[in-house]
């Protein structure tokens, strides 16, 4: 979602950069003019949830056998549902295992990706366009908790024409998304401007 950024941030007073502390489970490349992190999606908490999935898929998978072996296939409108979040959960539960994120200055861009499994939020940003990058926390849901409930997780965010717009939400916390805040501030040559709202860093 993308709302107006605050019109007084070219006003704001530039703060001095300092050298951020990585936080764990970051892989971090650098290479001249190209930045890149990555971040595994896999937690401890996949490992419960696959087994869930495992018990679950296998439940609807065995009913939905017993219905066609009965030949009761209008049962199955009934089951879809079931049938439904089971394959959703399935996908969800791989992409636990399987998915990382990466974001990566190249080519005069900033770059988020999700993959290998197809997942929403991918952006491309020429660095032409960005003005700023900033932090938020705000209740939502992060890949890295289990069960998915409501919680504080922070976001990283940029300001993009004078537009501000979400690159990353459910980080886990927030050394995690000040140092990649930081990191890009440095490597783009942005200085680190106040954004109201922001986190503190």
């Amino acid at each position: 979602m993308e709302t107006q950024a605050s019109s007084g941030s070219s006003s704001r007073t530039d703060l001095p950069q300092m050298e951020p502390p990585r936080p764990e489970g970051l892989d971090l490349v650098e290479d001249g003019k190209q930045l890149s992190v990555t971040m595994k999606w896999w937690r401890i908490h996949a490992l419960f949830l696959a087994l869930f999935t495992i018990f679950w898929c296998a439940i609807t998978g065995s009913i939905v056998i017993e219905i066609l072996v009965k030949g009761h296939y209008s049962e199955l409108l009934f089951l879809g549902v079931h049938a439904g979040a089971a394959v959703a959960l399935a996908y969800y539960t791989l992409s636990l295992w399987l998915n990382s994120t990466r974001i990566a200055v190249e080519d005069a861009m900033l770059v988020v990706s999700h993959g290998p499994l197809p997942w929403r939020g991918g952006k491309s940003i020429a660095l032409a366009q960005l003005d700023q990058l900033y932090c938020t926390e705000e209740h939502g849901f992060s890949m890295h908790r289990w069960p998915q409930q409501s919680t504080l997780t922070c976001s990283l965010k940029a300001v993009v024409e004078g537009r501000a717009i979400t690159l990353l939400s459910g980080l886990p916390d927030r050394e995690t998304a000040l140092f990649l805040e930081r990191r890009f501030e440095q490597q783009i040559g942005l200085p680190d401007r106040r954004v109201p709202g922001e986190l503190p860093h």
